[in-house]
């Protein structure tokens, strides 16, 4: 509990122990209700976390806007559309793996099974499958293991491998 802790101030907040001159309780107490606030307060951090809020945290990367995929959507739709803004960029929604893959199969003319398909050994490869790893990383900024999970890897490693491969035959590329 809150209280629990010796340097808390949540016992002011409530009102079971006097305030220090240098914490101001007001602003915070008026945010929770006009009426009963040090109640409402105490119930407020009693609550707990909300799923979502926790789910907000336990991410690595954090989004520029915490709320569902339509409110996120609805922001998105209001803002220009070539925005160089970093917080502007992070409200793009990413593709999902199954369009990336799908993208590639139409670009490159091959199946999705094709490109889902782990090419083992020294020296057998898969440029299609190469391209969708890289396009997951790059373009939707899904972690390693996420990736490898999907395209049935058993280490996040090679994920890595196949990427960094790509990306030095992309940069050889003269245009």
């Amino acid at each position: 509990m809150a209280g629990d802790y010796q340097w808390s101030s949540y016992r002011s907040y409530i009102g079971v122990a006097s305030t220090p001159q240098w914490l101001q309780t007001k602003f915070v107490l008026n945010r929770v209700g006009r009426q009963q606030r040090r109640k409402s307060y105490q119930l407020f951090v009693k609550k707990g976390v909300d799923d979502e809020t926790q789910t907000f945290y336990d991410k690595k990367k954090f989004p520029a806007v915490m709320r569902s995929d339509d409110f996120r959507e609805s922001i998105h739709s209001r803002l220009t559309a070539n925005a160089e803004i970093p917080t502007i960029k992070a409200l793009r929604t990413a593709p999902l793996i199954s369009a990336i893959i799908s993208a590639v199969s139409v670009i490159f003319a091959t199946s999705e099974k094709e490109i889902l398909q782990t090419a083992r050994g020294r020296g057998i490869k898969n440029p299609v499958q190469s391209a969708a790893i890289y396009c997951c990383r790059k373009m939707a900024g899904l972690p390693l293991n996420e990736i490898a999970k999907q395209f049935g890897f058993s280490h996040y490693g090679s994920v890595s491998g196949s990427i960094a491969k790509f990306d030095r035959q992309i940069n050889k590329i003269h245009i």
